[in-house]
């Protein structure tokens, strides 16, 4: 692959006439060819402004960026709509327009004055809403499309521009899952299929983990790029994202929720099953933990039975269910109705239910 894109200590805000507003500095990283990219962060932290800096909407406020080993500040602004073209996240208006309208708008950097298409222009426009797989809507109105087609179409133009470098800014944002997942996977074809260099910002971490080449994760104080594997491994993740009540799951690579859990109860058994029951449990702030005791009031988990799902008092079953929902509640209803005399007989040992306040 080659590098069409780098960055060098580059400096990212706003200038107004009073102050400069600087989000983030010294960002250093490069975007090749057949590359998708995710550009991931918090709200706020300069995702859409790094974006708008690479393309020039907005002036970088120090260091230097390179598109194809050119200086930004070289490229004036027909070059720079041959170069790179961009997707926001704020839905094109085009009034009575259809798709192929709309497409067509992205020849416009090859145009002449009136902006007619040549026999070349149409052949580009069809081979775009082609590979966008939208070529059963070219003739639709805008207005007519789901929010998912009128994404494709507005990265059909982008792919109509024909710039080796595609910017988009949260192009998933407003689609269901099904569709997020055809964006992403359309994304990371025509990067493949087309030798584009695509960067993208997102907040679908768990897609991005699957889907993209290389991550770039943005903070105000980092600025850490690398591939998915790579920055899992380095705990890239818990260095950007953890804040208070969430921590970063490399293994899973999810987002944990940190319950404040007052209680314990211990459990026998593992799987699927146990995972889901500790979850149910931490929403209703009691940690299951792993013991062999047999004492006290614990939960046992056998996969093989019809109802997995049980909870004794010492030797003896007091429940037994399929539902993890049954199970959980008439745990709950159980350990306030023995809660007095559970403090009484177990105090706060970790073997036993207990109460750790």
């Amino acid at each position: 692959m080659t590098k069409i894109v780098e960055i060098k200590n580059l400096s990212i805000g706003y200038i107004n006439r009073k102050n400069t507003l600087k989000l983030n500095s010294g960002l250093n990283t490069s975007l090749h060819t057949g590359e998708l990219a995710c550009l991931l962060g918090a709200n706020g932290k300069g995702k859409s402004t790094l974006l708008k800096t690479l393309c020039k909407f907005i002036p970088r406020l120090d260091g230097n960026v390179f598109i194809d080993r050119e200086p930004l500040d070289a490229i004036n602004e027909r070059n720079m709509a041959k170069k790179v073209s961009i997707v926001l996240t704020e839905k094109i208006q085009v009034p009575n327009a259809t798709v192929y309208e709309l497409v067509g708008y992205g020849r416009s950097p090859y145009t002449g004055f009136m902006g007619r298409l040549s026999k070349n222009d149409h052949l580009e426009v069809e081979k775009a809403i082609r590979q966008c797989g939208i070529a059963h809507k070219k003739h639709d109105s805008l207005e007519s499309l789901s929010d998912g087609e009128r994404q494709k179409a507005s990265i059909a133009k982008a792919l109509a521009q024909n710039t080796p470098v595609i910017l988009l800014d949260e192009p998933t944002a407003f689609l269901d899952l099904p569709s997020r997942v055809e964006i992403i996977k359309l994304l990371a074809k025509l990067a493949k299929n087309s030798g584009k260099a695509v960067l993208m910002a997102i907040h679908d971490l768990d897609l991005a983990l699957q889907m993209a080449d290389k991550l770039w994760l943005m903070d105000s104080d980092n600025f850490i790029c690398g591939s998915p594997e790579d920055l899992l491994y380095q705990n890239a993740f818990q260095k950007i994202f953890n804040d208070t009540g969430i921590t970063f799951d490399n293994r899973s690579g999810i987002f944990r929720v940190e319950y404040n859990n007052t209680r314990v109860l211990p459990v026998k058994g593992h799987g699927f099953e146990y995972v889901l029951l500790r979850r149910a449990f931490a929403r209703e702030g009691i940690d299951l933990v792993h013991s062999k005791s047999s004492v006290g009031i614990w939960m046992n988990i056998i996969k093989e039975k019809k109802n997995p799902f049980q909870l004794y008092k010492d030797q003896s079953l007091l429940m037994e269910e399929h539902s993890i929902e049954n199970i959980v509640q008439f745990t709950l209803k159980y350990l306030k109705f023995e809660k007095k005399s559970l403090n009484e007989s177990c105090g706060s040992s970790h073997e036993h239910y207990s109460w750790k306040n």
